[in-house]
């Protein structure tokens, strides 16, 4: 039988501007900001039914990135990631996202969100176009979406 992890939570407490880590520690936050982003159909003094959490904030002790940008998308159950690396190591990817469980407890005011991971990951390369030695692929895609190869 496997070893299964133990599934990673996090919480994001606006009121006192601190993250929790899966590891538990509290860890300061510079900025959290709720999205302002209504549809059209909302009428003004309404809830977003859509709401999207901005955080940013410093990563002390990481030995490879100094900065951690995330966006938490509960409609799509997604957090988008964008880590900045110290000067000299090379970033690995664009943005790294989670696809996780997210909830939002209103019963708190600001409310405080939670994520449980799923160890489901995505992760972008902008920057550089895709080759079959990285993607480990028979077909290769650029930037543009231009693919060659086989086709599922």
């Amino acid at each position: 039988m496997a070893d299964l992890h133990k599934v990673k939570q996090e919480t994001f407490d606006l009121s006192r501007a601190i993250n929790i880590d899966p590891k538990g520690f509290e860890r300061a936050v510079d900025a959290y900001e709720l999205s302002p982003n209504q549809p059209a159909a909302v009428q003004p003094g309404t809830a977003n039914p859509n709401p999207v959490l901005y955080m940013r904030r410093p990563t002390p002790g990481h030995p490879r990135f100094h900065y951690l940008e995330s966006w938490l998308v509960p409609h799509l159950d997604i957090r988008l990631n964008k880590f900045h690396f110290f000067e000299g190591i090379e970033p690995t990817q664009d943005l790294y996202i989670d696809i996780a469980f997210i909830e939002i407890d209103d019963a708190t005011t600001p409310a405080t969100w939670r994520t449980r991971d799923i160890y489901v990951d995505v992760v972008t390369h902008l920057r550089k176009t895709p080759s079959p030695e990285r993607t480990q692929s028979s077909s290769s895609c650029d930037v543009q979406g231009r693919c060659s190869g086989p086709r599922p």
